[in-house]
């Protein structure tokens, strides 16, 4: 079965119809994140704001995977802290997360830099997500898997559909 048949929603084969309505919201949206790009922010609002951005995400991002550990642990872990030796695996899933965040801030809002989201940047994030974590990860970092895998009742297609 084709990707397009199986998720029509992916295939974005009708062309775009905008109307002059829609040229003028979308141009209003973007006059509104100019702004909000270009208003300034004090150094330390900007570092709580990374600060929560990085913790949040990165909590919610591994409790997918079933990390349990909570925003305080994770607050810790950011600040250099050491866990105990019993989450020493959920630690470095955390760290791995953060420091892929890391970069990916770094690329795109420091160094302004973007790219389009391809199987190559997405093996890049994989082998951060996945380095040094060994036999539990049931992944090669930086390596699309070969075997199905589902999430509940979920089944992404194969990835070279994508």
């Amino acid at each position: 079965m084709s990707l397009s048949r199986e998720y029509p929603h992916l295939a974005f084969n009708e062309p775009l119809q905008l109307t002059h309505s829609d040229y003028y919201v979308l141009g209003q949206c973007d006059a509104l994140i100019q702004a909000i790009k270009q208003t300034p922010i004090l150094p330390s609002y900007y570092q709580q704001l990374m600060s929560v951005t990085l913790i949040k995400g990165g909590q919610a991002t591994t409790a997918i995977e079933g990390n349990t550990l909570t925003i305080e642990e994770i607050e810790r872990i950011l600040k250099g802290e050491k866990l105990p030796p019993s989450k020493e695996y959920q630690e470095k899933e955390v760290k791995n997360i953060l420091d892929a965040f890391t970069q990916l801030l770094k690329e795109v809002i420091i160094e302004d830099k973007w790219q389009l989201v391809t199987p190559e940047l997405l093996l890049k994030l994989h082998k951060m997500v996945g380095n040094s974590l060994g036999e539990y990860f049931e992944a090669i970092p930086g390596k699309f898997r070969e075997r199905d895998v589902t999430v509940g009742n979920y089944r992404c297609p194969d990835h070279s559909d994508v």
